[in-house]
């Protein structure tokens, strides 16, 4: 999945996630994308070689709505849920 396509699926509303953490773990959180508030850094030269680092890596930033901001690596997403319904199944 590129990160184009888990954006339009997943929109500006809270999804839900399951995949596989760097260990090896599985993981599932709930989310939402676009989330700005609290980020240290975030001028935009940070942001734009951030966003491009993640683009690269094929990883997307997100806000976990414990109030954690977490990154997914999409290589790795098991499923995706949003508005109640599984929208993507790996």
């Amino acid at each position: 999945m590129t990160i184009e396509e888990f954006k339009a699926l997943v929109g500006g509303t809270i999804f839900t996630v399951k995949f596989i953490k760097k260990d090896g773990s599985e993981r599932v959180m709930n989310a939402r994308l676009g989330v700005a508030k609290y980020v240290k850094n975030s001028a935009p030269q940070i942001t734009s070689k951030r966003s491009e680092t993640l683009r690269l890596a094929n990883k997307v930033g997100v806000f976990e709505m414990s109030g954690q901001y977490r990154t997914i690596d999409l290589n790795t997403i098991v499923w995706l849920k949003s508005r109640g319904k599984v929208i993507y199944e790996n």
